[in-house]
């Protein structure tokens, strides 16, 4: 049923349990795990080109890292997975991958680590719901 799932993660607790449950839900289906994460262009405008170089550089590792650690969810588990590291808006980067890899399911956790959560609350997770035309498991 779900032969392929894409996990899109920023780093938060509430990810990490969407890691957790799309463990357990690939291990049942043997399903393969798309992990994306995506990261903020840098400020245009507001900064030189050399801090725009360190800004993407930044972004880059702290990026790398949070799809290591995901992936330690998966070791030993026989799942497939592979990594996406994406530049860009989250929800809209989510759809892009989304698009390519043409999940049956995306799992995501229902609040990141935006700046405005509280005033956003799960506004990622409702532009991949309206926009994604697939299934959505958001874990809280």
């Amino acid at each position: 049923m779900f032969g392929k799932i894409l996990l899109a993660v920023d780093g938060s607790d509430n990810a990490q349990r969407a890691a957790e449950t799309t463990r357990e839900v690939a291990t049942k289906m043997g399903s393969r795990v798309v992990i994306v994460h995506a990261f903020p262009h840098a400020p245009s405008g507001m900064l030189g080109d050399r801090e725009i170089e360190k800004f993407e550089a930044l972004a880059v590792r702290q990026g790398t890292e949070i799809l290591e650690k995901v992936e330690q969810t998966f070791r030993g588990s026989g799942i497939t997975t592979e990594t996406e590291l994406v530049e860009g808006p989250a929800g809209e980067a989510i759809l892009r991958v989304a698009e390519v890899h043409k999940p049956d399911l995306i799992v995501m956790g229902s609040r990141g680590r935006g700046e405005l959560k509280s005033v956003l609350l799960g506004s990622v997770s409702r532009r991949v719901l309206y926009h994604s035309g697939r299934s959505l498991l958001i874990v809280h």
